[in-house]
């Protein structure tokens, strides 16, 4: 882990948003603004944000990229839902798509 520099790992945000109490919502880009922050424990990563899950999983095919965080397009109405007993469609989920080509190590770090 100390030797870690660059490793390439994609973003994905296809959150459509969602309205909580009224007001317009975009959760995911909110996750993504977290995951690039500034943090020196992730000082070794080369973020890439990309257009959508697709390009991710055809980039990883390719060697591109070690892993995809990919943000689904109901993440938000998702999370919204926890607002309201009577709405609640099930978890909001994050998926991390890992290439095996990168061998286990990198897919573990990306799944951490």
């Amino acid at each position: 882990q100390g030797n870690m520099n660059g490793v390439p790992i994609a973003l994905v945000n296809e959150d459509a948003g969602a309205a909580i109490d009224g007001k317009a919502v975009a959760l995911g880009e909110q996750v993504i603004a977290q995951i690039m922050a500034p943090n020196p424990g992730m000082a070794g990563v080369a973020w890439t944000v990309l257009p959508s899950r697709a390009e991710a999983t055809r980039q990883l095919g390719k060697n591109t990229y070690y892993a995809a965080i990919v943000i689904p397009s109901d993440y938000s109405a998702r999370v919204s839902t926890l607002f309201s007993a009577e709405t609640q469609t099930g978890p909001a989920q994050i998926e991390v798509l890992t290439n095996p080509a990168a061998g286990t190590f990198a897919g573990a770090e990306a799944q951490q």
